[in-house]
């Protein structure tokens, strides 16, 4: 396992303290009817629950008409749970659903066909949209994208460079493709959520590691799939505390950027691009709080108030993360630079 190229698909679910979300979630994936010649599996990684999640997985499997295994990660982190689910699948095609994603019962039958179809496809990503235990807050609208529900391009096809990444939530790589990222020394610098914590952004980096190696991305409106929102995390400081962490990640996912779109050498150049990057990012943070602060005074909606606390904990995160980022930038970039053929 984890280095064959046998052509089907390898669901992987990693969960962390899953036992309300889980029945669910697995119950839609043993809906799913592909065609009989189309080899298929669940992956359950549980990654360092402290609840009865691994028991439960088991059980909600023990009868299912399809292959099942239940692995431990004990290493907290998503990133760390979907490497164990690559390490234990068999298949050419792996497809990571979340413990909340309720995907559509031909989803195996669909990614099958998706990749089989388009050998320079590296990973592709579908639609998606809500589900809640009540009434949606008001400004859900205008971040609805953040919490990976509603499309992700325009149409089917190709991701263009504009947009450049797909979710992490429905997210299917292809083997061959991650084996490419691997032996040129790819590990994951962003972590992704680590249990309660809010860390983000592993699945653009994963994207642009892809791209840079040339592979493609590719958007697929046959993928659907349900994401089952909490009341818990539908309130402002959930919020305010993810656009923080996308601020935090940004600082990696902006050297990503710099090898797409320029592919600059030499360490001196790009140390001198991250240093005026980084006064860039700082005084774009101050002009932001500023004007925020003002904006403030006058009245605004709801949303447009949460729109502007929000957009200033991006740029809280951003400026604090390049800063702190100084003294590994030319490591992280030297790090990259192998990825580029």
């Amino acid at each position: 396992m984890g280095t064959t190229s046998i052509n089907g698909v390898s669901l992987v679910l990693c969960c962390h303290n899953s036992i309300i979300r889980l029945p669910e979630t697995i119950k839609r994936v043993c809906e799913q009817q592909p065609h009989s010649q189309i080899p298929w599996e669940l992956i359950i990684v549980d990654n360092a629950s402290s609840d009865e999640t691994f028991q439960l997985a088991k059980n909600l499997t023990q009868s299912a008409p399809f292959d099942c295994t239940v692995v431990t990660e004990k290493t907290i982190g998503l990133c760390n749970a979907r490497v164990r689910g690559i390490a234990e699948s068999r298949y050419e095609f792996i497809s990571f659903i979340d413990d909340d994603n309720w995907i559509c019962s031909d989803w195996v039958q669909n990614v099958y066909e998706i990749m089989s179809s388009s050998s320079d496809v590296g990973a592709c990503g579908g639609i998606s949209e809500s589900a809640f235990d009540s009434v949606s807050p008001s400004w859900f609208e205008s971040v609805h994208n953040s919490y990976a529900v509603g499309k992700q391009c325009s149409s089917t096809g190709y991701v263009p460079a504009s947009r450049g990444y797909l979710w992490g939530a429905g997210l299917t790589i292809r083997r061959t493709a991650w084996n490419n990222l691997t032996s040129k020394g790819f590990s994951f610098m962003l972590s992704g959520r680590e249990g309660n914590k809010l860390s983000s952004g592993e699945d653009t980096e994963l994207c642009f590691a892809l791209r840079l190696c040339g592979w493609r991305l590719w958007y697929d409106e046959r993928l659907r799939f349900v994401h089952y929102i909490p009341k818990e995390r539908l309130n402002l400081l959930h919020l305010n505390h993810l656009y923080r962490a996308f601020g935090d990640a940004s600082v990696i996912l902006d050297q990503y950027k710099l090898f797409l779109e320029c592919k600059p050498t030499g360490s001196i150049s790009l140390l001198k691009y991250y240093l005026l990057n980084t006064l860039k990012t700082i005084l774009t943070s101050l002009k932001f709080t500023i004007l925020s602060q003002d904006k403030g005074s006058v009245a605004e909606s709801e949303t447009e108030a949460t729109l502007t606390t929000v957009y200033r904990e991006y740029e809280y995160g951003r400026t604090l993360a390049y800063i702190k980022s100084i003294p590994k930038f030319v490591n992280h970039s030297n790090i990259i630079s192998k990825l580029v053929p």
